[in-house]
């Protein structure tokens, strides 16, 4: 050992008062660095928890508008769900088509459930392909597909036809239409 570092070690041993401060800064000071570094982490994590806490405040704030949008989400789906298409009740199916031809003055002179395609993976709803003949005025035939575009159904019109019936000298036009409904998978 150096001399200076022997003539210090034996200062000390002659004031044992200055010795044991010297000794309690070396130890408060490495408690110092510890709680230092604790300090740094807790203050992180309270930032963090006060953005999240900064988050939900805003979140609650809206919380009106978003249950009425939640509210009015569900309705909506309610009313999907109970409108329909069951491909397999082919007779409530045409019926639907039918009720239609009563309230417009037209004559339904084909109607066809075409084959479904399968739906898709983990969906809820497929579509349901329909081909109709339909006669009647023009003004009856508008109304007819008004009336099912109107409708309750949630469909798409593919394909719309008018033609004039030539054979006859009515004024009688034919409506050839391919129509997609949306039924449960």
């Amino acid at each position: 050992m150096s001399v200076s570092i022997v003539k210090f070690v034996a200062y000390l041993r002659g004031r044992p008062i200055v010795s044991s401060g010297i000794l309690l800064i070396v130890l408060l000071a490495g408690a110092n660095y510890y709680l230092w570094n604790d300090r740094k982490s807790i203050t992180e994590r309270l930032e963090a928890a006060q953005q999240k806490g900064e988050f939900m405040l805003r979140a609650l704030s809206g919380r009106q508008q978003v249950d009425a949008n939640l509210a009015a989400l569900r309705e909506a789906i309610a009313q999907i769900e109970g409108n329909l298409l069951e491909e397999q009740s082919m007779e409530v199916n045409h019926g639907y088509f039918y009720r239609y031809e009563r309230t417009t003055r037209v004559r339904l002179v084909r109607i066809n459930q075409l084959a479904s395609l399968a739906p898709a993976a983990g969906s809820r709803f497929k579509v349901v392909s329909f081909s109709l003949q339909v006669t009647g005025s023009y003004r009856n035939n508008m109304s007819f597909l008004r009336a099912l575009e109107t409708g309750p159904r949630i469909l798409r019109i593919r394909n719309c036809a008018f033609e004039r019936m030539e054979k006859d000298k009515t004024e009688s036009i034919t409506l050839d239409l391919l129509i997609d409904v949306l039924a449960k998978a």
